[in-house]
C-alpha cells in the first residue's frame, strides 16, 4: 500500500502531469486492491479503496462524458472486474445503496463481456 501511495503522491505532485494518463489510474486501481487484500481492514481504510476504485474508473473512461457518474460508468464498462471490487469496498465501508448500484453496473457489464457467471454473482451481491 505503501508504494501505491509514494506513486499517487508522485503522480499528483509537481511535474506529475508529465507521466503517462494511464500510470495514475493503474496506481489507484492497485492501491484499493493492496488495500482489500489485507485481509480484515478498518472501514476508514474501506472508504480509501473505495474510492481509489472510483477515482480510477472515472480516470480510466473512453470518453469525455458530462459527469463523474457517466466516467465511472464507462469505467466500470470498461473493467467490470475493478467495477465489482469497488462495489464491495462501498460495501466494507457501509455504503450499501451504492454498493448494490455499482454491483448492477458490473452485472450488466460482465453480461455484455459474455461473462454469464461472473453477471449472476454480481447480481446476487446487488441484492
Amino acid at each position: 500500500v505503501k508504494d501505491y501511495t509514494t506513486t499517487i503522491d508522485l503522480l499528483t505532485g509537481p511535474g506529475g502531469e508529465l507521466a503517462d494518463p494511464t500510470e495514475l489510474p493503474a496506481a489507484k486501481l492497485g492501491r484499493g486492491r493492496a488495500l482489500r487484500s489485507m485481509g480484515k481492514i478498518t472501514p476508514e481504510q474501506f472508504k480509501q479503496a473505495s474510492s481509489d476504485y472510483q477515482i480510477s474508473l472515472r480516470l480510466s473512461s473512453r470518453e469525455d462524458w458530462d459527469t463523474d457518474e457517466e466516467m465511472e460508468q464507462d469505467g466500470v464498462q470498461r473493467n467490470p472486474y475493478a467495477g465489482w471490487e469497488w462495489g464491495m469496498a462501498q460495501r466494507g465501508a457501509g455504503e450499501y445503496q451504492k454498493a448494490a448500484e455499482t454491483h448492477t453496473l458490473a452485472a450488466f457489464a460482465f453480461k455484455d463481456i459474455g461473462d454469464r457467471a461472473r453477471s449472476v454473482i454480481a447480481e446476487l451481491d446487488a441484492g
